[in-house]
């Protein structure tokens, strides 16, 4: 079981990139798909098909991703909005792209993305910027209701945010792209973000909703994912895959401990189909300090990394260590210290950004590419709203 689909590697890329800041994830985004791997991303995530990759080809792309991403946080300190602007300019413009940001004061965040290209429209769910933020986030409280039983907190802050999700979907669907996959991936804290809201999304959305065109048309995957309902409901959710109504794919790296939160026995992961995959590389403990209370990177980082091929089964492993939660899939989470994130933002505030751009943008200045807007989170959005 060494070689794993594709798209599981891909969705790593996507979720990494989801800390990012606005324009950067805009750029990288396009970095990584317009560039050297452009035609092997095409010609397989267009596709519907969970076609496997090898550990070999796998490395030599998670190479050039941790390159970009190790550049891009040590050699530009000069210029972090437009980064790598003369090499990469002509990534700016990309008519095929259009991307939501949804965030809130309680550190979530998810990019909704429409590819035309890859007729695939991604919703991305952020991990935690700490693991202090998952403790205080993942309490051992459950609540009930007619769909079932969830993780507190984590069903509460999703709730909030679901309808905006649903305008977005609708708004994109009605106004950029046509019968595209939903493709729903996430990490960590995200993970458990993902699986609900995949859950949530079959469970509620009617016939008469131009949404249920994703039913039967949907993959989602997790990396590292916490745990988010109970028996019965990881239960009805597993019928639903059984009943092919999407995909679940569960990535885990050997070792990694997060998996097993919250320490709550009535909680449970759903699916089938997992991957625990020892994928280390180099020894991380030497680039990290104090990570499990701040994801803090010491300030040597080794650009020489030295990869080791992948090993994956079907049982995990019991030697847990909280530093292999950063690497998921060969690719790197160590950089996201580094990150600067967005302004507050107000509590029971949500940001909502679009980012949009036609041939007239020839740089990377926020006002050019991306629009946003503040709102109340209970506030309804219709589809016609999202047109700022």
């Amino acid at each position: 079981m060494n070689d794993i689909p594709f798209i599981v590697w891909w969705g790593s890329v996507i979720c990494r990139l989801t800390f990012d800041t606005t324009i950067n994830f805009y750029l990288l985004y396009n970095i990584i798909h317009r560039g050297k791997y452009e035609k092997k991303i095409k010609n397989i995530i267009e596709t519907k098909s969970l076609v496997s990759t090898n550990n070999n080809e796998m490395i030599h792309m998670s190479k050039y991703i941790n390159k970009i991403l190790t550049y891009r946080y040590y050699n530009d300190e000069d210029n972090k909005i437009c980064t790598l602007q003369s090499q990469y300019k002509p990534f700016l413009v990309n008519e095929n792209l259009m991307i939501f940001k949804i965030q809130d004061s309680n550190d979530f965040t998810c990019y909704i993305i429409a590819d035309k290209v890859l007729n695939k429209i991604i919703i991305s769910f952020r991990g935690s910027r700490s693991l202090l933020n998952v403790e205080t986030t993942m309490g051992l409280k459950t609540t009930t209701n007619k769909s079932g039983t969830f993780q507190k907190e984590i069903y509460k802050i999703l709730k909030n945010k679901q309808q905006l999700i649903y305008s977005c979907l609708r708004y994109l669907l009605n106004e950029f792209i046509n019968t595209p996959e939903l493709i729903i991936v996430g990490y960590s804290l995200g993970g458990g973000y993902s699986s609900l809201f995949s859950y949530l999304f079959i469970d509620e959305i009617k016939k008469s909703d131009i949404l249920y065109s994703f039913v039967n048309n949907m993959i989602c995957i997790t990396y590292g994912s916490i745990k988010i309902m109970d028996g019965k409901t990881r239960d009805k959710m597993n019928q639903m895959i059984q009943k092919k109504k999407l995909v679940f794919i569960r990535y885990i790296t050997q070792g990694d401990p997060i998996p097993n939160y919250p320490v709550n026995d009535t909680l449970y992961h759903p699916g089938f189909q997992n991957y625990y995959c020892d994928n280390h590389f180099l020894d991380i403990s030497e680039k990290i300090k104090n990570t499990v209370s701040s994801f803090v990177l010491s300030k040597k980082y080794k650009s020489n990394i030295e990869y080791k091929k992948m090993n994956c089964s079907v049982k995990p492993t019991n030697k847990n260590n909280p530093l292999n939660h950063m690497i998921q899939c060969f690719i790197d989470y160590t950089t996201i210290q580094n990150i600067s994130f967005q302004q507050p933002i107000k509590e029971n505030d949500l940001l909502l950004t679009k980012i949009y751009n036609s041939k007239e943008i020839t740089d990377c200045k926020k006002q050019n590419i991306q629009k946003s807007f503040r709102i109340h989170e209970k506030t309804k959005i219709n589809d016609k709203d999202l047109l700022f």
